[in-house]
């Protein structure tokens, strides 16, 4: 990261939050050495993302580089979505199918399936709410590991500590 993109990312943060005093050179050392693994325009754009957000506050570093490691990654169905789609995939399979044998929207999507159980989901009736709060705790799970290691593979950082989960 050159000096004029560093210049770009402080003025960012001071026309997104102009209530708040310029960093402190070590915090801004840290800061541009923490963002040096993002394209400046990403950077820029999870900032612009965080301030119509409605951040009151500047965000602190950590709440950057999620962003923007989250925006790079795209869109994620969220629980709702992807259990709609468990529950019509399920309605439609006959006995003998899998998991694999759908063609899931996202790969979480039929990850979760896959783990919750794919005969037990198609033998559940559609509002089980104890399957659905299954469900969701392995999909979120699931979630926050993709995004985790994605994050980590984007900033260089170690692996992620998310549990792994088995069937």
């Amino acid at each position: 990261m050159n000096d004029n993109d560093w210049a770009a990312i402080e003025m960012a943060l001071k026309a997104c939050w102009p209530d708040t005093d310029r960093l402190p050179r070590p915090v801004a050392a840290a800061w541009r050495a923490m963002l040096e693994p993002l394209e400046t325009t990403l950077a820029l754009r999870a900032i612009n993302s965080l301030a119509l957000d409605g951040e009151r506050f500047r965000p602190v570093i950590g709440q950057i580089l999620r962003r923007a490691t989250d925006l790079e990654l795209g869109h994620l169905p969220d629980f709702a979505e992807a259990w709609e789609e468990i529950r019509r995939m399920a309605s439609g399979a006959d006995w003998s199918s899998s998991t694999k044998d759908q063609p899931w929207s996202h790969p979480l999507i039929g990850e979760t399936a896959r783990l919750v159980g794919w005969r037990t989901i198609m033998e559940a009736s559609p509002g089980d709410p104890a399957l659905r709060a299954h469900g969701r705790q392995v999909f979120e799970t699931l979630l926050r590991r993709a995004s985790d290691e994605h994050r980590a593979e984007v900033l260089g950082l170690p692996g992620t500590q998310t549990p792994r989960l088995e069937s």
